[in-house]
């Protein structure tokens, strides 16, 4: 989740108090070191599936639990021709069943995940194995292929491919502008080489109805490698003209959203041994807080850990990749974000990278991040 959009971190109500904290980081260390050999290569795209989720989202008036838009707040013209050409189904089932499971927790980066799980519309099939989070917070099996069902029906109904292919000279504007922006130098070999290992493919899908910043879901191939996804709202536009980001905002995109597809899956594989630690370290969420957004406490701390661990490096790469005066910009970004153990883990990631040999991917390191906070735990306990 990109840091600029706090909204795709936690449940909104309670979960705002983790940002009312403070954050720092260590200094530059040691500037380059071995890693899995880097692909690097990034697609850039408008994407149907997440188009026609965009459309329901709209005609559902989708929001935060706590009533924030979850939408972009910016006006242009695609926007004005999607909410003329699909206003005759705005009480359409698939919205209503919409509307009705966000409001249960499918909300925030699990709709968009679920729908890369699925072919191109207007046949939309599940193909790919969806994670048992996401169907839970669908509220089960059941609802989720239903919810399919009901878009594959909206997308007949409204005969959605037919409007999305006339849109393709905005598309291929926004796309080409991203291009132009991202530069030479824009490439997951950075993430890549710093975790130790490759993914399958990185993915950048622009969203124009989407807030800004980002979500950075991974979907499973077949053969158990991942596709990794950047999903970019606009942050802001010059007249018809929608911008996705400075070369700067990019960079730090593309390395803070992929970096979830790396760090995700070894806080949850390492929960159990976090959550005693964390849970004494994290500003108390409610049950009831917990409850509404359809959550167990395990995924607020698992949330928790992972962007503490990925701004910690993305400050760290900031500072090998672009030199000190990079990193110490990247630091200030980073500070009073509400992530107060930065700092600490900026430490343990300087022993990381002078210490390849003993922990040739992040795999092999990831004990060391429990470590931190089980010692930040017990200098809590002892004030």
């Amino acid at each position: 989740m990109h840091p600029r959009s706090r909204i795709t971190v936690f449940m909104a109500g309670a979960f705002a108090l983790l940002l009312a904290l403070s954050s720092g980081c260590g200094t530059a260390a040691h500037r380059g070191h071995p890693g899995a050999k880097p692909s690097g290569n990034i697609t850039v795209s408008v994407d149907p599936r997440i188009e026609l989720l965009a459309v329901v989202q709209h005609l559902a008036d989708y929001r935060a639990p706590g009533g924030g838009p979850l939408l972009t707040q910016l006006d242009f013209q695609y926007k004005e021709s999607v909410a003329e050409y699909f206003a005759p189904y705005r009480n359409h089932p698939a919205v209503h069943r919409f509307r009705e499971i966000s409001a249960r927790g499918f909300n925030f980066a699990m709709p968009p995940e679920a729908m890369l799980s699925l072919t191109d519309p207007p046949d939309l099939e599940i193909v790919r194995p969806v994670r048992d989070m996401v169907t839970e917070r669908a509220g089960g099996t059941k609802q989720l292929e239903a919810f399919a069902g009901d878009l594959r029906r909206f997308a007949r109904d409204a005969n959605f491919m037919e409007f999305h292919r006339s849109q393709r000279k905005f598309h291929d504007s926004i796309k080409r502008g991203y291009r132009e922006q991202m530069g030479e130098y824009t490439t997951a070999a950075d993430i890549e080489g710093y975790f130790g290992w490759r993914q399958a493919g990185y993915h950048i899908v622009l969203a124009p109805f989407f807030h800004p910043g980002g979500f950075g879901p991974r979907i499973p191939r077949a053969d158990g490698v991942f596709d990794v996804y950047s999903i970019v709202g606009p942050y802001r536009q010059k007249g018809e003209a929608l911008e996705f980001g400075t070369p700067e905002e990019i960079r730090y995109l593309v390395w803070h959203e992929f970096g979830h597809s790396f760090v995700n899956h070894l806080t949850d594989a390492h929960i159990g041994e976090l959550m005693e630690p964390v849970t004494a370290l994290m500003p108390p969420i409610p049950e009831e807080a917990l409850r509404r957004a359809g959550v167990s406490r395990s995924v607020p701390v698992s949330e928790w850990v992972s962007e503490h661990v990925i701004r910690s490096v993305t400050v760290r790469l900031a500072y090998l990749k672009l030199g000190e005066t990079a990193g110490e910009a990247a630091l200030k970004k980073e500070t009073g974000r509400g992530y107060p153990h930065v700092e600490r883990l900026c430490r343990a990631l300087e022993r990381y990278e002078g210490s390849r040999g003993t922990y040739p991917t992040f795999r092999e390191f990831y004990p060391e991040i429990v470590e931190v906070f089980r010692i930040a735990a017990r200098e809590t306990n002892k004030q």
